[in-house]
């Protein structure tokens, strides 16, 4: 049979704490309950600080705002911020120095000041910026991947300017085929915005190409976009012999878009073995 008192039943635990503190004090049942779960709560706060102090090397500095203290968590803990330990503890910091916003007092309830209310209003609240946070890390991932150097130039960037469209689609394919990836052409006509999808390691790159004499637009980056669901890829590029308005440069960058204008693909031109095949 399992002991009343266990973790798994704490309610009788607690009641025989709150008796023991009643008779010793000569407090009421109540002050005896209400005092014994502050000095718990209170407790409990700074153990969580000091668990993430310690444990995870986070702390709380006076200058952060909610915000930073959101950001700077998932910074410093990465994959491991969604812990149930950790994020907990975490929810205990924030509520320990009186930093999680509740609402103005004349709309606050009781359930604005309970632990439920602060662990679901920070679950929420991180989930945007841990999202960002990733992203970021693996657009830095991809890009230094697709900057790792070689040294065997077969081709110079004009032989870009000759190629009809379809041929600068297979040239651009064979790059990444020399850089390790598996790389498929979508259909001529009807491409949804996407010409090359390239994987690896279980990343998909949807892949826009555009063989032009002009700049290139706003156009091609809205297309690549779109396409990006349409095909279920990770990561979006447009690829170009010439260059990129700067509409489209500042577009690219609010979508996550990675662009190669003619001065990176001539880079890329001295640092891969390329070969028709």
């Amino acid at each position: 049979m399992q002991d009343k008192f266990s973790v798994a039943n704490p309610l009788p635990k607690f009641d025989a704490l709150v008796h023991l503190v009643a008779t010793s004090s000569k407090w009421s049942d109540f002050d005896s309950a209400c005092r014994t779960y502050a000095g718990i709560l209170s407790s409990v706060k700074k153990e969580a600080q000091s668990h993430c102090i310690i444990t995870y090397g986070y702390h709380i500095e006076e200058k952060w705002s909610y915000v930073d203290c959101l950001k700077k968590f998932v910074e410093c803990l990465k994959e491991r911020y969604s812990d149930p330990i950790a994020f907990g503890s975490f929810v205990y910091y924030l509520i320990y120095l009186d930093i999680i916003p509740v609402p103005p007092q004349y709309k606050r309830t009781p359930y604005h000041l309970t632990f439920e209310y602060s662990y679901k209003k920070v679950r929420n609240d991180i989930e945007p910026y841990a999202k960002k946070f990733f992203e970021n890390i693996e657009m830095i991932q991809l890009e230094k991947e697709l900057s790792a150097p070689s040294n065997h130039p077969e081709i110079c960037i004009e032989d870009f300017d000759l190629m009809s469209g379809q041929e600068f689609e297979l040239a651009i394919a064979n790059i990444f085929k020399k850089m390790g990836y598996q790389t498929s052409m979508t259909p001529v006509t009807g491409d949804q915005g996407i010409d090359i999808i390239a994987v690896k390691n279980g990343t998909r790159i949807g892949i826009q190409t555009k063989c032009y004499t002009g700049k290139v637009g706003n156009s091609a980056v809205q297309e690549v976009v779109a396409g990006k669901q349409y095909y279920s890829v990770n990561r979006c590029m447009v690829i170009t012999n010439s260059t990129f308005t700067p509409s489209a440069v500042k577009l690219a960058a609010a979508n996550n878009v990675i662009l190669w204008d003619r001065k990176i693909l001539e880079e890329k031109v001295y640092s891969y073995n390329f070969e028709n095949e």
